[in-house]
């Protein structure tokens, strides 16, 4: 009676092996990612986490030097922009001392 009952198939145990085969392939294929630079013995893996340190170094330094131009950038804007403020409030306050000027006259 227990052989008719191991050979008979189990939906539920059948979907826990499927779920493990799945698990463990997944597993698998990290633990193949992580060995593509850690299977490296010594120097090779030291030679290839600061190749990568570089590399990601470089891609941040492009970065802060894109973000400072562009601030730079804006602070001309910033400086221009005031200095047509303080145009336009001039001769505003010229018009205002002519005009002021005409009705004592």
């Amino acid at each position: 009676m227990s052989d008719g009952f191991l050979s008979t198939p189990d939906p539920v145990t059948g979907e826990f092996q499927d779920l493990q085969g799945c698990q463990f392939l997944l597993l698998l294929s990290e633990l193949n990612e992580s060995r593509k630079t850690e299977g490296m013995k010594g120097k090779d893996a030291d030679e290839e986490k600061e190749r990568k340190k570089t590399e990601r170094q470089r891609e941040l330094e492009g970065s802060r030097q894109n973000i400072q131009q562009r601030i730079q950038d804006r602070e001309k804007e910033v400086k221009l922009l005031q200095q047509e403020v303080e145009a336009v409030n001039g001769s505003a306050d010229k018009a205002v001392e002519d005009k002021n000027g005409l009705h004592r006259h």
